[in-house]
């Protein structure tokens, strides 16, 4: 079968996000600096993926390129997926992952993208939230695997 592609059909963006907890369950995030989007917002270890990657080797280069933490892909856990809307104009599918077991020591990696990583109690999470996240966490501890925002 012969395929062509509709080039005319509007794209999603598929994005990596990652839960890394510290001993105490604390959750990491970090506030983001000189981006397009959601500057000064709270958000995971995150990115886009790259053409021809699979969303868990995705998921561990973004952690690592951002925070020097090291997971091997295949030992991260998918929580959720997140279909949303961004405000900004652009549809979106978020896969979140837990990093269970990983090694080395959280370090700002990209200082000129975030002001740095803290590790915050899921009780009280900073704010502000990309709200697509902020609803992401709340299906996460709920167990709820699928999410949308964004589509009213």
């Amino acid at each position: 079968m012969n395929v062509t592609p509709a080039v005319d059909r509007p794209q999603h963006r598929v994005d990596v996000h990652v839960l890394l907890h510290d001993g105490n369950g604390a959750v990491l995030l970090g506030r983001r600096r000189k981006k397009p989007v959601w500057e000064g917002f709270y958000q995971l270890p995150s990115g886009r993926l790259d053409p021809e990657e699979p969303l868990r080797a995705g998921a561990a280069r973004e952690l690592h390129e951002e925070t020097g933490v090291i997971v091997v892909p295949e030992t991260l856990e998918m929580v959720h997926v997140s279909h949303h809307r961004s405000p900004y104009g652009t549809d979106r599918v978020g896969f979140f992952f837990a990093a269970r077991d990983w090694t080395g020591t959280v370090v700002n990696a990209e200082p000129e993208l975030c002001d740095g990583w803290e590790w915050w109690p899921r009780s009280s999470l900073p704010a502000p939230l990309p709200p697509y996240l902020a609803q992401a966490l709340e299906h996460i501890a709920q167990g709820q695997a699928y999410g949308e925002y964004g589509w009213a």
